[in-house]
C-alpha cells in the first residue's frame, strides 16, 4: 500500500484542483483534503506500492507547469496576454526540456511519503530557476523578432520541431457540452493557469508537442480557439 501526503499553500487553488483532477482518473484511491489556516494537505492511500510513481509524476507536473508558467509569463516581456497565439507560444516554451526536468524533479523526491511542493521547489531546485531564466532570455530575443501572428506561429513550429513518428496525437471531444481533450488514448487534464479556458487549453495542447489535433465537433469550440488550432495545423 502507498500512503502519501501532499502539502500546498492555501492560495494554490488551481494546483489543488489539478492534483485532484489527476487523481480522479485512478480507481481504488482514498483521497482526503484537509484545510488548515495557511496550507492544505491532500492525503492519498492506494493499494499498490507502484502508485508512488504516479504521485511523483503529478508533483513534477505541478512544478513544471504552474511554477514554470509563472516564471516564463513574468520574464518574457514581449508576450501579449490578450492574444491566444502568444499563449500557444508559452505552451511551446513550457515544453522545453520537460522530459529531462521531470526526471530531475522526480529523482529529487526520493522515497519520501510527505511532499510540500512549494518547499521542494524553493529549496531543492535552484537549477530549474537558472534553466528557466535561460529560456526567458532566449524567448525575449526570439519574440522581439516577430511582428505578426503568422511569425509567432512560425516560431512555434520552429520551437516544437515535432517528430511525426513519436509525437502524440491530440483529440478534442465534446461530451455533455464539456470539452474533453485526449492525448493518445489518455485524458489530458488542463491546468488552470489563467482565467481563460481557451488559453489554458491551447497551452496544454501545445505543451504535448502533438503531431496532429483532431476536433470531433468544431462547432462547439470558440472561434478564437478553433482559429488557433487551425493555425497550428497548417
Amino acid at each position: 500500500m502507498t500512503e502519501v501526503k501532499i502539502t500546498l499553500t492555501k492560495d494554490e487553488c488551481a494546483e489543488r484542483e489539478y492534483i485532484l483532477d489527476r487523481l480522479s482518473l485512478h480507481a481504488n484511491l482514498n483521497v482526503a483534503v484537509t484545510e488548515f489556516k495557511k496550507f492544505v494537505t491532500i492525503s492519498v492511500k492506494a493499494q499498490s506500492d507502484a502508485f508512488l510513481g504516479t504521485i511523483k509524476d503529478i508533483i513534477s507536473s505541478v512544478i513544471l507547469t504552474f511554477y514554470k508558467f509563472r516564471a516564463l509569463k513574468e520574464g518574457i516581456v514581449p508576450i501579449n496576454l490578450n492574444d491566444i497565439c502568444h499563449f500557444a507560444l508559452l505552451g511551446a516554451f513550457l515544453s522545453f526540456d520537460q522530459d529531462q526536468e521531470a526526471l530531475l524533479v522526480e529523482k529529487g523526491l526520493g522515497e519520501g511519503r510527505s511532499f510540500a511542493i512549494k518547499t521542494i521547489y524553493e529549496f531543492r531546485h535552484s537549477n530549474l530557476k537558472e534553466s528557466w531564466n535561460n529560456i526567458v532570455a532566449l524567448a525575449n530575443k526570439l519574440v522581439l523578432q516577430c511582428s505578426t501572428q503568422s511569425e509567432i506561429y512560425e516560431l512555434i513550429f520552429f520551437l516544437l520541431a515535432v517528430d511525426e513518428v513519436s509525437a502524440p496525437k491530440i483529440r478534442i471531444e465534446t461530451l455533455n457540452q464539456k470539452h474533453k481533450i485526449f492525448c493518445g488514448d489518455k485524458p489530458l487534464i488542463v491546468p488552470r493557469l489563467t482565467d481563460n479556458d481557451d488559453c489554458n487549453r491551447i497551452m496544454a495542447i501545445v505543451r504535448e508537442r502533438p503531431s496532429s489535433i483532431v476536433i470531433c465537433e468544431p462547432s462547439t469550440l470558440s472561434a478564437n480557439l478553433l482559429s488557433a488550432i487551425k493555425r497550428l495545423g497548417n
